[in-house]
């Protein structure tokens, strides 16, 4: 069913009238939906015409089209006059016989006090007292709400996680840092390498490579302390000057500290923590080879020469003349 949106929502409305938005300040977005009028007429072409408080024609208006939805953006233009005016939506089809069609709506755009007069005597020292510390106090309450942190690993360590988590403690905003799969890349040293307004951008510098993280607000850094250990893993905790504390593990090498050979040509490496034997380094025994010679062997007793020899053996032959000799068939 063909209707009006504003963001995917129904517009706002005053009594029967769709607000475009307020005088010199700010205007919305709408949808249109125009399916049944193409299920209806056929393909065509959608537009939008605006008629503004005290305009004597109306004017088209740009818009996108998504499918068979249609879109405008209400613009400084559209607000220029406050009062009522009319927004409309057509439809013309590609047809021998050509078809017009719309829809129209009636528009309010608020008028707005953007001039601002004197504060009449004898308020105007306290107002603006008051207006002055409202402001400080808002901007104050936006910096610690906004304060925001970024950091960065160089990436020739691997591909580290880093992430930063946000929360309010006792009204103060408490930064966490959260670092995984940094390989065996202590800290060395931290300094404060750049001032921007509220923002402070801190290094820190590791065996190989650093990173850099930014802090907005002024929240300096007070200290950064090693504060506990397990295994491969160092806690830090960075303290703030406004006393919030935020912690980062850092994940130390974990290196050789013994290769030992074993009876059995296995290789045991033990490291920092625990340790590893791989298969033996020693190839299987191979198979007993075969006699490739003839040997021979007189009987003490009988005088009988005798020629032993292996069955895969491919050499010269051997016999014994009728006159004794002995005699090589090759």
């Amino acid at each position: 069913m063909n209707k009006l949106t504003s963001g995917g929502k129904p517009p706002v409305t005053y009594g029967s009238a769709v607000v475009l938005g307020k005088q010199g300040e700010y205007g919305y977005g709408f949808e249109y939906d125009f399916t049944d009028w193409v299920e209806a007429y056929g393909a065509g072409s959608v537009g939008w015409t605006i008629k503004r408080p005290t305009d004597a024609s109306a004017y088209l208006l740009p818009h996108d089209e998504d499918g068979n939805v249609t879109s405008i953006t209400i613009t400084e233009t559209e607000l220029q006059y406050a009062g009522h005016g009319k927004l409309e939506v057509f439809y013309v089809n590609d047809g021998e016989t050509q078809k017009r069609i719309s829809v129209s709506f009636t528009t309010v755009v608020f008028d707005s006090m953007m001039d601002i007069g004197e504060v009449p005597e004898p308020w105007e020292a306290y107002v603006d007292a008051v207006h002055a510390d409202a402001v400080a106090a808002e901007e104050a309450r936006e910096a610690n709400e906004n304060m925001s942190a970024t950091a960065s690993v160089d990436d020739q360590f691997g591909t580290p996680a880093v992430e930063v988590t946000k929360s309010l403690v006792d009204d103060h905003v408490n930064l966490d840092f959260a670092f995984s799969n940094l390989r065996g890349n202590g800290i060395t040293g931290i300094e404060l390498i750049s001032t921007s307004g509220l923002n402070k951008t801190y290094r820190i510098t590791m065996n190989e490579g650093h990173f850099d993280f930014t802090v907005h607000d002024g929240d300096g850094i007070e200290s950064v302390t090693k504060t506990s250990s397990s295994g491969l893993y160092d806690t830090y905790t960075i303290l703030f000057e406004s006393g919030i504390s935020s912690t980062f593990v850092i994940k130390n090498g974990n290196g050789i500290t013994e290769a030992e050979l074993n009876p059995d040509y296995t290789l045991t490496l033990t490291f920092n923590e625990g340790s590893y034997t791989p298969p033996s380094i020693r190839g299987e025994k191979g198979e007993t080879g075969n006699v490739n010679y003839a040997t021979f062997e007189v009987n003490p007793t009988t005088g009988i020469l005798s020629m032993t020899y292996d069955d895969t053996y491919s050499g010269a032959n051997f016999a014994l003349t009728n006159d004794g000799y002995l005699e090589v068939i090759i």
